[in-house]
């Protein structure tokens, strides 16, 4: 029996270890534009305190698995091939000069992507093709749960991201990109929600009244989401369709021993490798081994904000490091997708 990992391997930065994938960690702020708009940051500070990720690194000499049904793992060093999704790229007050380069390329001066990337930039396809949408005017305490449980029988979701408000510009509600894999799928959302506004995290009747604050330059501190109704619009920086008919989720099955998978240890694990927002973390039980260890597996289901640069990337940093331990992970259903009518039901597609 292959003995299970005490420590995760450490995230090492040498091109020795692993490969570094052509993706960027800030692509989920890729659609800024001069438009005052439609603004989008790195760092989606609106919902740090439900569903942003803190940087709580693993590091290989002091984290330890927990939470196994038969007790801790054994005190085994591990050093599989290391996976590194992504270099973080550094943040820094640009000069007049590299402000102008970033207008000729077509990005606003405060984009934090990467503008050098294919897949960062807008797509060269007609406008029917495009898979992306902006909501403006939305809940400034919005988060990536409210806005992804808001979505359902529409399509699987590429690619989610919170613009917070900026109070001090005068941007007192939050922003949201969506991204779809399909154009169906987009064209769904839009024609469902365009005429009447998008309205996440209304779960029963809609209240009149609207939390609010003395001090022009403080959020409401109540949740608010319902209470605001977004203005969906197509996103200008277009974006083509990926896995069209296929398989590619933004949720993940992730089963194993139960000292690794476990909510608390794949976070961990996941922090140390990117940055990422969740919908919803689900344990969906326990199953013996049985191989007279004693054992048990595990399997969790990690709703991750996005597939791209967030569920690609675990599974990968998964697949290859944790192979070897009985950690398994494949792509699980995202709730946001179509609900397949049964045969002769004579359900018409809401499009």
């Amino acid at each position: 029996m292959i003995s299970q990992p005490s420590v995760f391997p450490q995230h090492h930065h040498s091109s020795s270890f692993g490969v570094t994938a052509s993706f960027d960690t800030t692509a989920g702020s890729d659609d800024i534009s001069s438009d005052e708009e439609y603004r989008f940051r790195h760092n989606n500070t609106a919902t740090t305190a439900t569903t942003t990720t803190t940087a709580t690194t693993a590091s290989a000499n002091t984290f330890i698995p927990s939470g196994s049904a038969t007790g801790s793992a054994t005190n085994t060093t591990v050093n599989p091939r290391v996976f590194e999704p992504m270099v973080l790229r550094p943040h820094h007050t640009l000069s007049s000069q590299e402000a102008l380069g970033m207008m000729i390329q077509g990005f606003s001066p405060r984009y934090k992507g990467d503008p050098l990337l294919e897949r960062n930039r807008s797509a060269a396809i007609p406008p029917d093709a495009n898979c992306s949408l902006f909501v403006i005017g939305l809940a400034p305490d919005l988060t990536t749960r409210d806005l992804l449980a808001a979505i359902r029988d529409t399509g699987r979701v590429y690619a989610t991201h919170i613009n917070p408000p900026e109070m001090s510009r005068g941007h007192a509600t939050s922003a949201a990109k969506i991204i779809f894999f399909e154009r169906a799928a987009a064209e769904r959302f839009y024609n469902r929600f365009a005429a009447d506004g998008f309205l996440p995290g209304n779960t029963g009747a809609l209240s009149t009244t609207i939390p609010t604050t003395n001090d022009p330059n403080t959020l409401p501190t109540t949740a608010s989401a319902p209470f605001y109704s977004g203005r969906v619009v197509w996103n200008r920086i277009r974006s083509a369709e990926t896995d069209a008919g296929g398989c590619k989720s933004r949720v993940l099955l992730i089963s194993g021993p139960a000292a690794l998978v476990s909510e608390p240890v794949l976070h961990a694990y996941f922090s140390s490798k990117m940055e990422y927002q969740v919908d919803e973390v689900r344990h969906l039980g326990f199953a013996d081994m049985g191989d007279q260890s004693g054992g048990h597996r595990a399997l969790v289901e990690f709703r991750f904000g996005s597939y791209r640069c967030q569920a690609e990337a675990a599974r990968m940093a998964l697949s290859r490091e944790f192979k070897e331990y009985g950690v398994v992970c494949e792509f699980g259903r995202d709730p946001c997708d179509r609900i397949d009518p049964p045969p002769g039901s004579g359900y018409e597609e809401r499009v």
